[in-house]
């Protein structure tokens, strides 16, 4: 194979065409790594939720409301991650006519996802826990 007399600057020029493109698979990889621990964390204080609803929110308890359930999940989510609770829901509320049925809490929380010179990304996840109420 023949080489050109002038192909000094190839390797600048190959790597200033190729430099862009990995810069954005290097923050896509990062985004999707934070977007999916939120959603393992999200999925977590759902189940503490759902945990706290079943065993705190059972007789001889005299008050369970949204709020404390909320409040439960907030605590075991960790710091920096926003929780919005829309379309919150708790399946059932335990009584001594309910020992053993499940409880389920749910609710919609956006993940953003923001890569630069993509499009939006986010997603919407239905985060839920279930427990049994004791």
């Amino acid at each position: 194979m023949r080489r050109l007399k002038n192909d000094k600057g190839s390797v600048a020029v190959e790597f200033a065409l190729l430099a862009p493109l990995m810069v954005i698979v290097l923050f896509a990889i990062i985004e999707f790594g934070i977007a999916m621990t939120r959603a393992v964390a999200y999925s977590a204080g759902a189940r503490e939720g759902a945990r706290y609803a079943a065993v705190r929110c059972s007789p001889p308890a005299s008050v369970c409301t949204s709020d404390l359930i909320q409040s439960r999940i907030v605590a075991s989510i960790p710091a920096g991650y926003p929780v919005s609770f829309t379309n919150f829901t708790t399946s059932t509320t335990c009584s001594n006519a309910t020992v053993g049925s499940l409880v389920t809490v749910t609710w919609e929380q956006g993940v953003p996802i923001h890569v630069p010179f993509l499009p939006d990304l986010s997603w919407t996840l239905h985060p839920s826990g279930t427990f049994r109420c004791e």
